[in-house]
């Protein structure tokens, strides 16, 4: 029995440095994204409401989209509007 409950832990071990490896990578890209929409907002002297209101959307739905990382779509609609790379 101790055999299996050892070689669950390690499984599980392995399993969690795995996930928390991708959600780093995630979170770096993320970051990256917001850095660059802010960037770009500033240099438009636009505002998150202004960039909403030409979209179509929310501010809310565009205030996620930029720091949270959900809602690819609208990410892709942002960086296709402030023409980011």
């Amino acid at each position: 029995m101790c055999f299996y409950l050892t070689a669950f832990r390690t499984v599980c071990k392995s399993v969690q440095m795995q996930r928390s490896t991708v959600t780093t990578k995630r979170t770096q890209t993320q970051e990256q994204f917001a850095r660059s929409v802010k960037v770009a907002l500033i240099q438009r002297g636009m505002s998150i409401v202004e960039l909403a209101q030409e979209l179509g959307l929310s501010r809310n739905t565009v205030s996620l989209a930029i720091n949270s990382g959900i809602y690819k779509p609208t990410q892709n609609k942002i960086s296709k509007f402030l023409k980011l790379s």
